[in-house]
């Protein structure tokens, strides 16, 4: 994918969220030249043009769902308006470029990093940079994935020389054995070749950081002999492991989902868990808005609507449409999952949610919620009406009905008379 450059116009000061990082370290000037240091410049990332994420909301964007729809990214960096004398004594011949990578102040490894472009040091203190990819292409620039630096092999050795001859043995002593000549000198190993770029998607390779840098310097496109800066960037593209779930146990309008939750070892950001489900294979049970899923694998805009159906593999990533609870904390292991329809099959998946927002695979199961005939039930629709046996409120047997029924009230209308009398006799007691 092309890069897009994006100049901004903006004045000096920075815009968005006062929220972005600054980073640490930076490198001395040439002496003789103005130089700034890295906490002089304000470096951000934008999920929308000309608004900073703060670090939070930074992490929660750079992640697998990003990466997998190649979202838009913006990487923006300016100089801070405290040191704007010190960046107007720099020479004018200097360079501001923006590059990405791991470890690109390094020349070795600078190769393997994304340059970004790069703008004259007049512009940059105007104006500061701001360059737009994709959070694809960041996931991509990492030293995982580019060339490996490999070296060539050892030299050979030189050969060894002829043993000196020995003399004679007897009356007369023998010449010397000629000198050996020495053998001849090894040839030095085969260069070793780079490393073959990795075929997996770069969308899938798990967590690590990814650096934003900007160089400042006199000789050309990344030197950086007047200072260094860089922002280092959280990117979480690797889901947790899909919870296991058990059968659903199906209860009057609702069913009870159950599963083993994941350990702090194997997801140490765990965020919680979300249902998904579905009426039959892809029919919405939920009003879009009922639950707010925590996650969004779909390649939509924000605001459209999520019309793709649940997937039909088992180990597929969630729609956020069929989203069937709230988040819910990572300690829990059950939900009941209610307001269903009794008789009626419902798919049902249970799906870990990362602090990224990366949700993991869901492998749904089925469930069909049935009538509960418990006491009441019974009594209530028994025939005759109150027809059940046991329980407080059922006539015992071989009591005549409207004899137990007259037995009732008047034990009701005993005890009633016995506790009023009860109460006149301490009112009298009280001085």
């Amino acid at each position: 994918m092309a890069l897009v450059v994006a100049i901004s116009t903006a004045p000096l000061a920075w815009a968005g969220s006062a929220h972005a990082q600054i980073g640490t370290g930076g490198i001395s000037g040439t002496p003789g030249m103005g130089t700034l240091a890295e906490t002089d410049m304000f470096l951000s990332v934008q999920r929308v043009e000309r608004t900073n994420l703060n670090q939070r909301d930074q992490a929660r964007f750079l992640n697998r769902a990003s990466c997998k729809c190649e979202r838009d990214v913006w990487l923006r960096a300016v100089v801070l308006p405290a040191a704007a004398n010190k960046a107007a004594s720099i020479s004018a011949t200097a360079t501001v470029t923006a590059m990405v990578g791991y470890e690109c102040s390094n020349s070795t490894l600078r190769p393997a990093c994304l340059p970004l472009g790069s703008i004259p040091i007049s512009e940059f203190r105007l104006a500061g940079i701001t360059r737009k990819t994709t959070v694809k292409q960041l996931a991509g620039y990492r030293i995982a994935s580019g060339t490996a630096v490999s070296t060539g092999g050892a030299s050979g050795s030189g050969g060894a020389g002829g043993e000196g001859g020995t003399g004679e043995a007897g009356g007369t002593t023998g010449s010397g054995g000629a000198t050996g000549t020495g053998g001849a000198s090894g040839t030095g190993g085969a260069s070793g070749t780079g490393g073959a770029p990795g075929t997996a998607d770069v969308c899938d390779r798990g967590a690590f950081t990814q650096t934003f840098w900007i160089f400042i310097g006199t000789s050309g496109d990344g030197g950086n002999d007047i200072a260094t800066a860089k922002l280092p960037m959280l990117m979480d593209v690797s889901p947790p492991r899909a919870p296991e779930m058990e059968e659903p146990g199906p209860v009057h309008q609702a069913l009870i989902v159950k599963w083993a939750g994941l350990s702090t070892a194997e997801a140490a950001d765990l965020l919680g868990y979300q249902l998904i489900c579905s009426r039959g294979e892809n029919t919405q049970v939920f009003k879009t808005g009922t639950f707010t899923p925590l996650f969004n694998d779909l390649c939509v805009a924000k605001d459209e609507p999520q019309t793709e159906p649940w997937p039909e593999v088992a180990g597929s990533t969630p729609v956020g449409a069929f989203a069937c609870s709230d988040i819910l904390p990572a300690a829990t292991s059950s939900y009941r999952l209610k307001i269903l329809e009794n008789d009626k099959k419902y798919r049902v998946a249970v799906a870990a949610i990362d602090k990224q927002g990366n949700a993991s695979p869901v492998v749904p199961k089925y469930g069909v919620p049935v009538l509960t005939k418990d006491f009441y039930y019974e009594y209530r629709h028994n025939d005759p009406q109150g027809g059940a046996v046991g329980g407080f409120c059922a006539i015992p047997q071989g009591v005549p009905a409207d004899l137990g029924a007259a037995g009732g009230l008047g034990l009701m209308l005993g005890l009633g008379l016995a506790v009023r009398t009860m109460a006149r006799r301490r009112s009298r007691r009280q001085p």
